[in-house]
């Protein structure tokens, strides 16, 4: 048998309660290092350099989401092969489209999860090593901006599949020398797919970071892509194109994502009736507004207002559990 973690398997097909999980999907990829092989990684001169902690594969994973309160170990990276979903790291929301992925630090807060009507397919690979950060430089990739565009998704797929068939029940040092090296590969290659930047591309990005900073100061007003495309300093063709190459979307559905990230945060984390957050956030009409959350969402804002409630609720009690085991533990 495969070095495969071992996990209960998910029929998502019946999945008819929607339950966020954050594993056992058909169809699965899984691979777990043991604590001894991984102790053996870090002693060896070579492989300590860059070894993976655990790595996988999710060919669909409806319902997916995972949140860590005090994040994991080691840096992860997550590659969005169809569909979409997003990410919450050091309190900001950012989508996450095909062809996009995201950096995840150690031991950092986040949560990601899956669209429900598109949900993703996603390779990833958690690593660790002395040379893990610079791989992590390589990529570009900070707190304040996990995200990265690698469009060539078959490409980075088959250098995820090289990685996977270095899997063993058992690793010889040459085994282990074998998966460091194609981890390695794997990483090399998601950064020489993100397209070197002309002169003129960073000055047109910094545009775009200029327009999107304008959005975020106009997020309660009710603006037009013309409005964008003036803050800018481009012209309407080259902004349009630009902005949607770097991510993934037209600039008007990201602007349209941006207000329901921030209605979600509000219906969240704030009692504002559903007309209050609809008007600061530009909207005149509750109805459309509802309209427009369900149609991305997946479910009306009341909805997922008492979903949210639920989770936090479920994740207070599991959290009072965990504390008074301990007490008796300690008691013990």
């Amino acid at each position: 048998m495969d070095n495969l973690a071992n996990f209960n398997k998910v029929d998502h097909m019946n999945n008819t309660n929607n339950k966020p999980v954050e594993e056992g999907f058909e169809g699965q990829q899984f691979i777990l290092l043991s604590e001894a092989d991984l102790l053996r990684c870090s002693a060896h001169p070579i492989v300590s350099q860059l070894y993976p902690l655990t790595f996988g594969y999710y060919p669909s994973a409806p319902s997916h989401r995972v949140h860590r309160e005090e994040g994991k170990r080691g840096w992860s990276l997550h590659y969005c092969l169809h569909g979409k979903g997003k990410l919450k790291l050091a309190g900001k929301t950012f989508s996450i489209n095909e062809g996009m992925a995201f950096i995840l630090p150690p031991f950092e807060k986040h949560t990601y999860e899956t669209d429900r009507k598109h949900p993703w397919s996603t390779v990833w690979v958690r690593f660790e090593g002395y040379t893990a950060k610079q791989y992590i430089d390589l990529l570009g990739a900070t707190l304040a901006k996990p995200t990265l565009h690698i469009p060539d998704v078959k490409n980075l797929l088959h250098s995820y599949q090289q990685l996977y068939a270095e899997r063993r029940m058992y690793y010889s040092v040459l085994d282990l020398i074998g998966i460091s090296h194609f981890l390695g590969l794997f990483l090399t290659q998601a950064a020489r797919k993100l397209k070197p930047l002309s002169a003129r591309q960073l000055s047109s990005d910094e545009q775009i970071q200029k327009s999107i900073r304008f959005m975020e100061k106009n997020i309660h007003r009710d603006c037009r892509l013309d409005d964008f495309v003036a803050s800018s300093g481009m012209s309407a063709r080259n902004y349009s194109r630009r902005f949607r190459t770097l991510t993934g979307i037209s600039p008007m559905n990201y602007f349209i994502q941006m207000k329901l990230n921030e209605a979600g945060h509000k219906l969240q984390s704030t009692a504002l009736t559903i007309e209050q957050i609809a008007e600061s956030l530009g909207y005149t009409d509750p109805l459309y507004f509802s309209r427009i959350f369900r149609k991305t969402q997946g479910i009306s804002p009341s909805t997922y207002r008492r979903e949210q409630s639920e989770e936090q609720s479920e994740e207070q009690s599991e959290e009072q559990s965990e504390e008074q085991s301990e007490e008796q533990s300690e008691g013990v």
